[in-house]
């Protein structure tokens, strides 16, 4: 990964819970500032707290958003939520995920897995998906397990992994394990992974 290796810092801290980081390890998300004037307030989940997400985190889910109305769904789920990793510019989760194949062989298995809504959308009416719920919320708990005081992209795509989703669904048609990419995520901050192994079989959006 040495094309990655701009992210690596030993002046900046992980995290404030983690001290230093430790020269080789990459700097995680949850170590940017945030600003709560960003917060996406339309989202609204039990159980998860959007205004510890970093700004990289909240763009993400906008960038879902988006991404569900250009395709007239009136829902968020796993799957925007995918596209929304690969296409903020910067975050761990996005370096990991292109780490593994190029961020268009991800876009065609979307493109081939996803279809476009009958009419356009204009508002979100069904809001997060439960399995968008499930991941998120298991962002947060992976932010709190590891130490980290607020929930980056790399959380979210750690959260996206420990579920059955179409979002694990397009990593596996692009050939990458979710073994392997959890155990990336986790190593590349320095640590190493204990999560449950994930069924592929067909699953729905929802």
């Amino acid at each position: 990964l040495a094309e990655l290796a701009g992210w690596q810092d030993g002046k900046d801290c992980i995290c404030s819970l983690l001290g230093p980081a430790i020269p080789g390890r990459w700097i995680s998300d949850s170590s940017m500032p945030i600003n709560e004037e960003a917060a996406p307030r339309q989202w609204v989940c039990e159980g998860v707290q959007f205004g510890r997400f970093t700004d990289r985190a909240r763009k993400v889910m906008l960038i879902a958003e988006n991404y569900a109305r250009k395709i007239n769904h009136e829902y968020v789920g796993c799957e925007h939520i995918l596209y929304g990793l690969l296409i903020e510019p910067g975050g761990v989760a996005g370096h990991v995920l292109e780490s593994f194949a190029p961020r268009r062989a991800y876009q065609n298995v979307l493109g081939g897995l996803l279809q476009v809504g009958p009419s356009l959308v204009t508002g979100l009416k069904s809001s997060l998906t439960p399995r968008a719920k499930t991941a998120l919320k298991g962002a947060q708990d992976w932010a709190v397990k590891l130490g980290h005081g607020c929930v980056g992209t790399e959380h979210i795509l750690l959260g996206l992994l420990d579920c059955e989703n179409v979002g694990t669904v397009a990593v596996i048609k692009v050939g990458a394990g979710l073994e392997q990419m959890r155990e990336r995520v986790l190593g590349l901050l320095g640590l190493h992974s204990t999560a449950p192994e994930i069924s592929t079989s067909p699953i729905s959006p929802l």
